[in-house]
């Protein structure tokens, strides 16, 4: 009788233990929260989309007898398309729901790989890369980052930081799968089971795991939110008074910054390496190291998110940029190549995680994806970092200039990171949501 009474209350204690423990480590990332953050995943997967072109650009070209400067220039064209249609997704996703807004980019991009699969002029091409920025946006970080925030309060940092691992998960299976099968059948075949095949497995998730809460359950949200910080409480602000605020335009310049630095080392990284004697395939290397470490670097600034205040965050991220981009000076140098890759990678994968907590820091959950959306225009500017760094190496045969000045821009994005606040005090409560 004794033994079994004493394990029947082990078993209880210890059944407490790890409901204690599961508690303290996913917070509210349970039940329907969970599945929200499992569709969430899946449909940033969609993301790889924009990964299809690159390694199809050879085969298409040939095929149809493109030059390469008019297919670079269509496919280079869904970064601002993406941009502005973030903007107008983000205004549709608080007003008919994140769920409407990803499934039926599912279908879209279905309708636009199709479409594309079966392309024959160049025009074709550049009629359907907007629908592709719609695609890319609706998937994105304002549409899915804003569902994810409204069902998670405790925990939200590590729910988007496995959210936003999708893209990266993604790319990884996109890039090896297009090629293989371009390889064995052709870019028709590569564009029609990627592109169309992915969009028919994303929707189930889009349709059915994506919901935002109900007026009860954005309640629930609201009052482990309050629990979690007390000083948290007020109403929203919507576009219109958060674009009067001076976090609003610091919260735009330091996007700007990021996205110019970020987008300049997406293109110019492989080419300044190559010019200081790295192979070709030395140089993509380093380049996948740093794509890959979003796996990681996502997880763990959400975690870290999840014990600092939002802005701390991002005066962490932001810092951790600047220096990053001091060290690109004294490249290629092996050490600091090596301090670069952990510093940059980890910093500009995990930027994702931070923003819409920010947003929410500032001006609260309920109009978080209008206003980050209109934020994400943003990244239009990222276009001139390629741009410059690429006219400072045909003028000078360097690249150092084109650094120099990302180090000031950099410099200038963190100190604007301590003169963000929280606009108008708190701001949940079951008005915020």
């Amino acid at each position: 009788m004794i033994t079994t009474g004493s394990a029947r209350t082990s078993g209880v204690e210890g059944g407490g233990f790890i409901s204690n423990f599961t508690s303290r480590l996913l917070g509210d990332i349970r039940g329907r929260a969970a599945l929200v953050v499992l569709g969430g995943l899946v449909c940033q997967m969609g993301l790889s989309f924009g990964y299809l072109f690159a390694p199809l650009q050879i085969p298409i070209t040939d095929d149809l007898g493109w030059n390469r400067t008019a297919y670079a220039t269509g496919a280079a064209a869904r970064i601002p398309l993406v941009a502005l249609a973030t903007a107008a997704i983000g205004f549709l996703t608080v007003r008919a729901g994140a769920r409407v807004v990803a499934s039926t980019a599912c279908v879209i991009a279905a309708f636009t790989f199709f479409a594309m699969s079966r392309m024959q002029t160049l025009w074709h091409f550049y009629a359907l890369m907007p629908l592709v920025g719609i695609v890319l946006a609706s998937l994105g970080d304002v549409t899915i980052g804003h569902v994810v925030m409204r069902w998670v309060s405790k925990r939200r940092g590590l729910a988007l930081g496995v959210v936003y691992i999708g893209a990266n998960l993604g790319a990884m299976i996109t890039v090896p799968l297009v090629a293989q099968l371009e390889a064995a059948s052709g870019w028709r075949t590569a564009i029609l089971w990627v592109g169309v095949g992915g969009a028919c497995a994303i929707l189930p998730f889009a349709a059915l795991a994506i919901r935002d809460p109900r007026r009860e359950e954005r309640r629930e949200v609201a009052r482990a939110e309050l629990e979690t910080d007390p000083s948290l409480e007020g109403a929203s602000m919507d576009l219109r008074r958060a674009i009067r605020t001076r976090s609003f335009w610091l919260l735009g310049f330091n996007l700007v910054a990021t996205f110019i630095y970020f987008v300049a080392m997406t293109d110019q990284l492989v080419p300044f390496l190559t010019d200081e004697g790295f192979s070709g395939s030395e140089a993509a290397g380093h380049f996948r190291t740093i794509v890959a470490m979003g796996l990681g670097s996502k997880i763990l600034l959400g975690l870290l998110a999840d014990r600092v205040s939002a802005p701390t965050a991002l005066r962490f991220n932001t810092g951790l940029l600047f220096a990053s981009s001091i060290v690109l000076l004294f490249l290629p140098a092996r050490g600091p190549l090596a301090l670069f890759i952990i510093s940059y990678g980890f910093a500009s994968t995990a930027r994702d995680v931070l923003y819409p907590l920010i947003v929410v820091h500032c001006f609260g959950v309920k109009y978080m994806a209008e206003i980050y959306g209109v934020l994400m225009l943003s990244l239009v500017a990222g276009a001139l970092g390629p741009i410059a760094a690429a006219a400072a190496r045909d003028a000078t045969g360097s690249y150092s200039g084109a650094f120099g000045g990302l180090v000031f821009l950099n410099a200038l994005s963190l100190a604007a990171t301590w003169l963000i606040r929280a606009e108008g005090g708190a701001r949940t409560g079951d008005s915020a949501v």
